[in-house]
């Protein structure tokens, strides 16, 4: 048995090596669906593992509780109300916090004209605080106990680095200047969002992180606060937990209109979130079509080869051949063609994989990036390039061994002795202009309309991925550069 199929293969790479172009050519269109495919559903899965891995590194809020727009109240009335709660040891930790609006003016560390709207989070620094959102710096220092009640921030990093700004410097706010000693992040700003922009709002959004303190100095209301980040103990329903804090909020601060917000619902994380199925679909249709074209083109090869052994297959079926042995050498060929594309693409999906990481680190600074190996993406995306090609080979090969041995073994199976098929006896009845010669191309074309069908199919999905692929991607930064010239006007 082994040396029937050792027999099989040296047969079959033989008839590879005929058509090493045409081969060569598919395993490439193969390798690049296959690859493309495995690398784009790999950074899918690092970014299902990185965000969750991220929001728990910053002891991200579970809760996060606001007093109406415009409004504040009392330090420690928010506090109060968690240990109100009927359940209050389900909180692991709370700190209020006073968020004012502002507008800031960097002009100063940036050379040029630099005023945007900004934001200003004050939180509680003692003790290494925030304990709840923590802050990943880029850059510079920390804030601490020496910066109470100092006009001492740390600015936003998105912020900081599209405006090419030092890691430290001075900037003037409503209330006067403030020095930033650093740059950073928290959770609620993996991706920067400002009232009127969901996303990318980087380019004309500052947002800077102060002391609770200098942050009520800030805003002229000493004692004042207007958030309440919570964060649960593991296991507890954030449901159970938003109903029993909303119930002692109107308890202990009946006169204080206040929302309690699940972090699933905050528009940053369910845009992260939400993106992830969506840029997936979007990858799975590029990575299918290019596929599919690997399909097309294998279905022409193997087609080519069946019309090169028609003689052959004919004269095996005659001879009394089983019909299933003598299908096996052009599907083994279409086999090794799509293994062959298959390893290859294996390759450029770990490229391509790299890259994605890269851009990803690039786009979404996050505290914890994974992207180890996705050994399931990878089997898929080999098994998905395999069982296209290898249908599309089964097809010409099924109907070439059905037919019966005396077609097989004419010139044209199925279409007579003199080859031509309807539509090239239909073309011939139209007079031409030019010589033969001339001709001669368009003749060819229309003589074998199925091959030339599939050709164009396959160049089709080509330029239906190259098109939506770079249409895609000029939508998407027009669609930044728009946004950025109507902030920074």
């Amino acid at each position: 048995m082994s040396g029937g199929w050792a027999l099989w293969l040296r047969w079959t790479w033989r008839d590879l090596r005929q058509r090493w172009v045409q081969v060569l050519a598919i395993a490439t269109i193969i390798a690049i669906g296959s690859g493309v495919y495995a690398g784009l559903s790999s950074q899918t899965a690092w970014r299902r593992q990185s965000y969750p891995a991220s929001y728990a590194a910053l002891a991200a809020h579970d809760l996060l509780v606001e007093t109406a727009e415009g409004t504040d109240t009392t330090a420690g009335s928010l506090r109060g109300a968690v240990d109100a709660m009927a359940h209050p040891e389900w909180v692991v930790d709370a700190e209020e916090r006073l968020v004012l609006p502002t507008q800031v003016d960097a002009g100063a560390v940036a050379g040029r004209t630099l005023l945007v709207p900004g934001r200003v989070v004050g939180v509680d620094v003692a003790d290494g605080g925030p304990h709840v959102d923590r802050l990943e710096l880029t850059g510079g220092r920390a804030l601490g106990a020496d910066d109470v009640g100092e006009p001492r921030v740390v600015l936003d990093s998105h912020f900081v680095e599209f405006h090419e700004l030092p890691d430290t410097g001075t900037i003037t706010l409503s209330g006067g200047d403030v020095d930033y000693v650093g740059a950073g992040y928290s959770p609620e700003y993996f991706m920067v969002a400002s009232d009127t922009v969901s996303f990318l709002a980087e380019a004309g959004f500052a947002v800077m992180f102060a002391p609770l303190e200098t942050a009520q100095e800030l805003s002229g209301r000493a004692d004042a606060v207007n958030q309440l980040a919570v964060r649960l103990a593991p296991g507890v329903d954030p449901a159970a937990a938003r109903a029993e804090l909303e119930a002692a909020l109107a308890a202990s601060v009946p006169d204080v209109a206040t929302t309690v917000t699940p972090i699933g619902e905050e528009r940053v994380y369910r845009n992260l979130f939400d993106d992830i199925e969506g840029d997936q679909r979007l990858f799975n249709i590029f990575s299918l079509l290019v596929l599919i074209g690997a399909a097309f083109a294998a279905f022409n090869l193997t087609n080519r080869v069946v019309e090169a052994q028609r003689r052959e297959i004919g004269i095996g079926m005659a001879l009394g051949l089983d019909r299933r042995k003598i299908a096996v050498r052009p599907v083994l060929m279409g086999v090794q063609v799509g293994v062959l594309g298959v390893v290859v693409g294996a390759g450029f999906g770990l490229w391509v994989s790299s890259l994605m990481s890269d851009l990803n680190q690039a786009i979404l600074p996050l505290p914890v990036w994974i992207d180890d190996f996705q050994p399931g993406s990878f089997a898929l995306a080999s098994a998905l390039g395999v069982v296209l090609v290898t249908i599309a080979t089964v097809i010409p090969v099924l109907r070439a061994v059905r037919v019966d041995p005396i077609d097989a073994i004419r010139s044209r199976p199925g279409l007579g002795a003199t080859g031509r098929g309807r539509l090239a006896r239909l073309v011939g009845r139209i007079p031409l202009p030019g010589n033969s010669i001339a001709q001669f191309p368009f003749r060819n074309v229309v003589r074998e309309p199925r091959r030339t069908l599939l050709t164009v199919l396959g160049i089709g999905a080509a330029l239906a991925v190259l098109i939506g692929l770079t249409g895609m991607i000029d939508s998407f930064t027009r669609t930044i550069d728009d946004g950025e010239a109507e902030i920074l006007g």
